[in-house]
């Protein structure tokens, strides 16, 4: 996600123009540092929900053959905008993704 940033007087504000809204307002920089290493933490958990669901979709053979697993691929991409949705609430959005990884892994 591509956010703004703000700062006057040393106050901080983090403007996220994908939701059209202000994530936060009158801020520490280390509380809005703490945001953006979220939004990188739930990047690269999407990216390990997307390789669970549908691994070995895309992984080559010993032979040189890329394995296709077509029905795997439009379950995550509708999960994922399913879950997508709920970006403007980030608890959820988050709570989703951890459960997610959680029933794969379990």
């Amino acid at each position: 996600m591509t956010y703004m940033v703000e700062v006057k007087e040393g106050v901080w504000s983090l403007y996220s123009p994908k939701i059209d809204m202000y994530v936060m307002e009158e801020a520490t920089i280390k509380d809005v540092k703490i945001v953006l290493a979220t939004e990188m933490e739930y990047k690269v958990k999407l990216d390990i929900v997307k390789l669970l669901m549908t691994f070995p979709h895309g992984y080559l053979t010993m032979d040189g053959k890329e394995i296709v697993h077509e029905e795997a691929v439009k379950e995550y991409e509708a999960w994922h905008h399913e879950t997508h949705q709920r970006i403007v609430f980030p608890d959820e959005y988050h709570a989703r993704i951890d459960a997610k990884i959680h029933e794969l892994l379990t």
